[in-house]
């Protein structure tokens, strides 16, 4: 025992001077460490699997400046100085000439989803983070099929960890179709690149045609599109953008597809973007290790530096980095209207813990928080002002923020705000203002694991 014991601190010895040659934040260098130290060997092998140092690549950037057309100055003057920082960070200018239709009921996002796949006539792309094979899943695929057989091009990519436990038979039946189904790094071909397993592909998009996107926070599996009369549902919202946004959206999918299959899929409409009759402004947000910024955490704290008026914050899980959470209650100081909404319970406990404290100090400085109180809510939803309303694939957690593959729409024109907006009073209507401080063992706890949220 001795002998192991003596191995276990050289080897984890060794990676605590890797870790501290890597010039991390404080917080996530302590955490490693504690891991590394008090969990033997078990804390070598998350290292290995999950701690490698973030290599920030530039493939969707590269991906996005050589295949998406924009029409030149589409966006002039119609949007906020966040527009013109994502185009600084890599990311595509906004759009004009877009529709966009807020779906918050579970229905209406069944119905415009499988109303979107059924409309392709050449190309369907869908990309979720996990997709369950129940009723849902499986009208979904037949769908597909049905799309397949009559001559689209019908790629479904989804996560090798989200979605592991995906049955085989209703996949063979999509590929016995015409249809092609690849999984983002698979979790044995992942187990073998250091720190691999740790970078998910969370974007949720269906597109069809590169003329029409869904975008949204929903996976998909009954819970997302079904109301059950005991709450076992759960809330959220998604977006069906239609005009030439949806083409940018549906560049994000290619690249992803590359990279998950080897398949470089053409544009085959490079005039696509210039489409469009509608009076919605949208610009696309993708973060995460493929592109060369944190683009989401720099438009959220931007963002939240220089509002005005309000900013609501609808999350399932709220574990902000330190900037962000800085951020925050100085605008409470401010007189800023800060709303937080979050579910009573998510289905993630250990992130549930450790937001106590996070909560607390936004409480005590002025801020409001809701806790949502009918079923899970796991929409995803930031506004600011008047100026901005962002839905999309990322929590307001540091794993969204700095390491998974996310994707949301920035909408700026003010109906479509005001739209979101309204989603948003209906969640605090139905959530209960909490800001009353916790027992002390949960305060305890919640401030003990926040050294370990950079990994939540």
């Amino acid at each position: 025992m001795q002998l192991l014991a003596g191995l276990h601190l050289v080897i984890a010895g060794i990676f605590v001077i890797d870790l501290l040659r890597q010039h991390r934040s404080p917080a996530a260098t302590i955490a490693w460490m504690a891991i590394l130290l008090l969990l033997p060997y078990v804390g070598i092998a998350l290292y290995f699997l999950g701690g490698a140092p973030r290599k920030r690549g530039s493939g969707l950037a590269e991906f996005l400046r050589l295949h998406v057309h924009e029409p030149p100055g589409a966006a002039e003057g119609f949007c906020p100085d966040t527009e013109r920082l994502l185009r600084a960070l890599g990311l595509p200018g906004a759009t004009i000439g877009n529709r966009v239709r807020v779906c918050s009921r579970n229905e209406h996002a069944a119905q415009e989803l499988f109303a979107l796949i059924r409309s392709a006539r050449r190309r369907i792309f869908l990309s979720v983070f996990s997709f369950e094979t129940d009723a849902i899943g499986c009208q979904l695929i037949d769908a597909m099929k049905e799309r397949a057989a009559a001559g689209v091009q019908v790629r479904m990519l989804v996560d090798g960890y989200g979605s592991l436990n995906l049955a085989s038979p209703p996949l063979r039946e999509l590929r016995a179709a015409g249809g092609r189904i690849a999984r983002f790094r698979p979790l044995v071909a992942s187990a073998t690149l250091r720190g691999a397993f740790n970078y998910r592909n969370h974007r949720k998009m269906v597109i069809a045609d590169g003329r029409a996107a869904w975008v949204g926070g929903r996976n998909i599996a009954r819970k997302y599109f079904s109301t059950f009369p005991d709450g076992s549902h759960w809330v959220d919202v998604s977006l069906v953008i239609e005009g030439p946004a949806a083409a940018i959206f549906e560049s994000v999918c290619r690249s992803d597809w590359l990279t998950a299959s080897g398949e470089n899929v053409p544009d085959d409409n490079p005039d696509l973007a210039d489409a469009g009759d509608g009076g919605s402004c949208v610009q696309m947000l993708a973060a995460g290790p493929d592109l060369p910024d944190d683009t989401l955490h720099a438009m959220l704290l931007a963002g939240i530096m220089g509002a005005q008026r309000r900013i609501w914050i609808v999350s399932p899980f709220f574990v902000p980095d330190d900037a962000l959470q800085s951020a925050l209650r100085l605008a409470c100081r401010r007189g800023i209207d800060v709303r937080i909404v979050v579910p009573r319970r998510s289905n993630q406990r250990q992130a549930d813990w450790v937001r106590t404290s996070y909560l607390e100090e936004i409480g005590a400085a002025g801020g409001r928080i809701f806790v949502f109180e009918p079923t899970m809510l796991h929409a995803k939803i930031v506004i600011l002002d008047e100026r901005i309303a962002m839905v999309g694939s990322a929590n307001f957690d540091m794993r969204s923020l700095f390491i998974n593959h996310e994707v949301a729409a920035v909408l700026y024109s003010p109906a479509d705000i005001e739209s979101v907006a309204t989603v948003v009073a209906e969640y605090m209507a139905a959530a209960v203002e909490d800001v009353q401080p916790a027992k002390f063992a949960r305060t305890a706890l919640s401030g003990a694991l926040r050294i370990i949220a950079p990994f939540m």
